[in-house]
Parts: structure tokens; sequence; C-alpha cells
């Protein structure tokens, strides 16, 4: 340093000793308001009054004239070729040049809550794809809402005609009465076939013509009465055909805009985001259908979606029980226990028999299935096609 400047700092320093502590002391000292603590200036000059740039004007720093004198003097010295606009932020480099902090170039708004976008502009059509604006052309969202989603249409349903198969009756009974055999004085006695009965002749639990039922002077056997057929049948569903499922449509688009520009805002509660344009609502982000929070100023709620989960479809055609089918069995009583002449045969219910004869064996045939027929059932329409990747947009009153 010359002699000359010597002399003009010595002279200087009485009236400025306090602006100098303020401006390239430690952050924080009296000086300037909202100091930016660890802001740098050209030449590795710690600037925390902005004093080397702009002044700290869109920061909202107030320097004190005079304070500043020094820090441009002691550029002047150390890099007389920097220029006095020259600036750098972070922790001291050598000598770090960047140009004057610039406010935000667009729109302040309100923070955003946590775990949401930054504000965003957001157009809601219903007559196509609208265009970002020119002063946010960077699209960030594309999604629909109003979605309109038909039930299948299903085809009628039909029944073939029943299948099933027939079993030999179980229960066989002697009964003292003439058919049906089941008055009030009639005395029954079981004559039922062995357990998995194929119809082949068996002499099983022989009933004798003459025993004894509770009077000695009556003949016991006047007629057999046969147990019901088993009945196994069913009726095989037709159709239905293939559904028609009606086409998806929605009734509005939406589509997300920035800027991608940004600047300090000299409120701390607001964030610089795109200025508002015609047709625009301003939006803050979250992916998912959820609340917009309550203690937020974002609190209209839009919902969109990315596409539908389609489950449509229509119900398998069913058939109710089968009527009308017919099972039968032809059942042969003899005297002998090795079936050889017949006494009766009979598919009825209940056959008379002569008196007082003996019940020695028996043996049956089923005769063929007769089918019968079933009711459908209504094909009607399942499942549904709600939409999917909910995205949530909470926007500010308009």
């Amino acid at each position: 340093m010359d002699k000359k400047r010597l002399v003009l700092c010595v002279a200087m320093g009485i009236l400025l000793a306090a602006a100098i502590a303020a401006c390239v002391g430690k952050p924080g000292q009296i000086g300037c308001t909202n100091a930016d603590d660890y802001h740098v200036g050209a030449c590795g000059i710690l600037d925390p009054c902005h004093c080397l740039d702009d002044g700290g004007a869109a920061l909202g720093i107030n320097a004190n004239p005079a304070a500043c004198a020094l820090a441009r003097e002691e550029l002047a010295q150390k890099c007389p070729d920097a220029g006095p606009d020259a600036s750098a932020d972070g922790p001291p480099p050598d000598a770090i040049l960047e140009g004057p902090i610039v406010a935000c170039p667009d729109e302040c708004l309100p923070n955003a809550p946590a775990g949401w976008s930054d504000p965003t502009l957001l157009a809601v059509s219903d007559a196509g794809l609208p265009a970002c604006p020119v002063a946010a052309p960077s699209i960030t969202y594309e999604g629909y809402g109003g979605l309109q989603a038909e039930p299948a249409v299903c085809g009628p349903c039909a029944c073939a005609p029943s299948q099933g198969t027939c079993g030999l009756p179980t229960i066989l009974t002697a009964s003292t009465g003439a058919c049906p055999g089941n008055g009030p004085q009639d005395w029954l006695r079981p004559w039922n076939p062995p357990t998995g009965w194929d119809g082949g002749c068996t002499a099983l639990d022989p009933v004798p013509g003459t025993a004894a039922c509770g009077k000695s002077s009556m003949t016991c056997v006047r007629s057999v009465t046969i147990g019901p057929v088993a009945v196994d049948d069913s009726c095989a569903p037709i159709g239905p055909a293939a559904p028609i499922l009606p086409p998806v449509t929605w009734s509005t688009i939406a589509l997300a805009c920035t800027s991608g520009m940004s600047g300090p805002c000299a409120d701390p509660g607001t964030v610089c985001a795109p200025a508002g344009a015609e047709g625009f609502r301003q939006c803050v982000f979250h992916e998912g259908e959820v609340a917009c929070p309550s203690f937020s100023p974002y609190s209209v709620q839009l919902v969109f979606h990315g596409g539908v989960d389609d489950t449509r479809g229509c119900a398998a055609c069913t058939c109710g029980p089968v009527t009308g089918s017919a099972c039968s069995a032809k059942v042969s009583v003899y005297a002998d226990g090795v079936c050889g002449a017949a006494l009766v045969s009979t598919t009825g219910p209940c056959r008379a028999v002569p008196p007082g004869v003996t019940l020695g064996s028996k043996s049956a045939v089923l005769e063929p299935y007769g089918s019968g027929t079933c009711e459908a059932s209504d094909a009607g329409p399942t499942g549904s096609a709600p939409g999917s990747m909910a995205a949530t947009f909470c926007c500010l009153p308009m």
C-alpha cells in the first residue's frame, strides 16, 4: 500500500470503525440488517452486507453506506480489475466471481406444505389439451378427470338339458296292510337290500308269510313298499358370450406447467413461483389422493388420474335345480331265496303281494334316466373401472 492510500485509510478509520467491523468482521455484527452471514465477495472478501454487488436489496439487507466504503477499498487493493459488482457465496474461496443476486422474476406465493411440490400452474380443460403459457413452458404433469365407465354389457344365459345318474332304492318295507301299506293298524317290517346293492339277487333278511304279527290268526304280508330312487343330476350352463365393454371416457384433461425460474422473495413465508396466467390456477401437487392440509392456503382440492384399473366383466351363468327329470327302478319280489319265479315286479312305490306269501328274495333293474330342465341365472355385470395413478392438486381459491 502506498503512502497516500495509507494516510487515507487512517483518516477514515476513526469515522468508520463501527461500520468496518459490521461488514468485514464476523457474521452478525452491527452494520446491516438481515446480514447474509457467509456471503463472500470478489477476491475472497467476506461481505455479509452485500456491499460489493447489489447492496442486498433483493434480500432485504440495509447496509450502512459508510460501512461499505472500506469493503470497496479492500476490493480495489486486492483485485483492482475485479469491478465493483463481482461477488461470491459460500465459505471463503481464494477468488470466486458471481453476478448480482436477482430477485424472483415471477411471483412470490405462500410456501407449500411439507411433502408437497412448489407452486405450479394448473389448467383444467374439457376441450383438449391446453398449451403451457410462454412464462412457464415446462410441462410437469398431464392427467385426466371426470371418468365415465359404463358397466359391461352381458349376453343371455341358458341351460342345457339335465344329465344325471340314478341309484337303486335302499329301503324296502313289508306291510300287513294293503297299499299304500302305512295305515295306523298296519304292521311294518323292514326288508332292506344290502348296503351298496347293485340290483343282483339277494336273500337278505327274508319275511315269512305267516309270521306272528301280534294276532296269531292274522296273515302278515299283503304289500311291499319301495323307497325312493336316488337321483344325482344337474344342467350345464350355456353362455354368456364375451362381455362388451363400453369405452372409457374422461370429461376433463389437466396440465401443470412451470418456468424453472427462481429467485429470492423478501417474505420468508413465500417462494418464487410462475406468475399467474389466464386459464391457469396456482396449485401444489402430491402423489395419490390425499386431503388438502387444513392449515394451508392451498385449500381447493382437485384429483386427477393417469389411467384406469378396468375389472369390468360378466358374472358366470348358473343353473337352478332340475325339474322334470325321471329316475325309476323295477324291483322284483320272489317267494324263494334264489330269485326264481317272481311274485311281483314294480316301479311304483307300493305293490300288493298274495296274502301270507313268504318274501324270500329280491332283485332290481334301473330304468334309463329321463332328462329335465333348469332355469338359467342372469349373467349380470361385475367389476368396475376406477381411475388409477391418482394425483392431488391443492389450489389457491380463485
